[in-house]
């Protein structure tokens, strides 16, 4: 069994920070910033990819280095949001509350060997293939409307999607029944870092039950174990559908972080 240590979270925090700058990158006005062995990456001013991650793991992080990452968002009109992991620097932590951060969310960290990872069971009625960029906006339609109790907009997911599918080692998913889309995935992988994540699961209403996720699973993980990854990465709300899902197939919880966030002017 995999269990959380600070190796572990400097990993995973750095998959994160690099899923989340390559997306950056691949999107025209998104800029990174390294600072204190993380980074603050913006993506638009209203986008989750926008945050600070891995800050402060394994490394000190002083009172400037925290002026540069509010500095790097608020010059785009971004909130600052900063993740706070079980093994990052105190000095943080007490710098936050000092500048009146708030409580954003938790975030479950899950993972486990691929390897180990039983076989996944897939209908071969189900197909499942890697989308061009021309597919983009119908991944978003899908994505959203699987999402849609959450709230998500399917514009930001058409951003993000475009982002996935040009970011190295970023790729999104359409499964299918009978040539009608029906399901939405995504994975990154870090080769140096031997990880893999995945992202963005959703199945319309109309399909649940007939095993689309499992068959979205069962290809990224076989991709991500061809090209040499050893672990496969997922985050997830608390209580959520996906936090069900992971623990049914195997993962591990390794930490829980918190985002801490700052809106400015407040």
């Amino acid at each position: 069994m995999i269990v959380g240590d600070a190796a572990l979270a400097r990993r995973l925090e750095a998959f994160q920070a690099r899923v989340g700058a390559a997306n950056a990158f691949a999107r025209v006005g998104g800029e990174v910033l390294d600072v204190a062995g993380g980074k603050a990456v913006f993506f638009t001013p209203d986008s989750p990819i926008t945050q600070a991650i891995g800050v402060g793991i394994g490394e000190p992080v002083t009172v400037d280095d925290v002026d540069r990452i509010e500095g790097f968002f608020r010059s785009r009109g971004a909130a600052c949001a900063i993740h706070i992991t079980p093994w990052t620097d105190p000095a943080l932590l007490a710098e936050l509350s000092s500048r009146r951060y708030q409580f954003f969310e938790f975030e479950n960290v899950f993972v486990q060997r691929i390897d180990a990872i039983a076989s996944i069971p897939t209908d071969p009625a189900i197909e499942v293939h890697r989308i061009g960029r021309d597919e983009v906006a119908t991944w978003a339609r899908v994505c959203a409307a699987g999402f849609a109790t959450e709230g998500i907009d399917e514009a930001a997911l058409r951003e993000i999607g475009e982002a996935f599918t040009a970011a190295e080692g970023g790729r999104c998913y359409l499964a299918s029944i009978d040539g009608t889309s029906c399901g939405a995935a995504a994975s990154v992988s870090v080769r140096d870092l031997g990880v893999v994540g995945l992202f963005g699961a959703a199945t319309l209403p109309e399909f649940r039950g007939r095993g689309v996720q499992n068959a979205l699973v069962a290809r990224r993980l076989e991709e991500a174990s061809g090209e040499g990854c050893e672990l496969a990465f997922v985050s997830t709300l608390a209580g959520s559908a996906s936090h069900r899902n992971v623990l049914r197939r195997g993962f591990a919880l390794v930490y829980t972080k918190v985002s801490m966030k700052r809106v400015f002017g407040v």
